[in-house]
């Protein structure tokens, strides 16, 4: 790992820490993780994932409105709901 990164590494996730307060966590679409929340996510080969997992498990964590380096929310971002 590069200088001044941290990892945590689980069966179904992975989880950076970096020297400047920066974190990137990613998970799989298990029941397990429904509830948390996130900015964003990466579906890989969508047409082969679970309709249903996608809709009631990886959507409803995308309600966090992403910030810029400042801190406040880009006005000028769709806002998640």
């Amino acid at each position: 790992m590069t200088e001044g990164v941290h990892a945590n590494f689980g069966k179904d996730y992975v989880e950076l820490f970096f020297k400047n307060g920066a974190r990137l966590t990613v998970v799989g679409a298990l029941d397990s993780d429904r509830g948390i929340r996130t900015h964003a996510t990466l579906i890989d080969e969508a047409r082969d994932q679970d309709g249903d997992a996608i809709a009631e498990i990886i959507l409803p964590q995308m309600n966090v409105s992403r910030r810029m380096e400042n801190g406040l929310v880009n006005p000028y971002e769709k806002i998640n709901t």
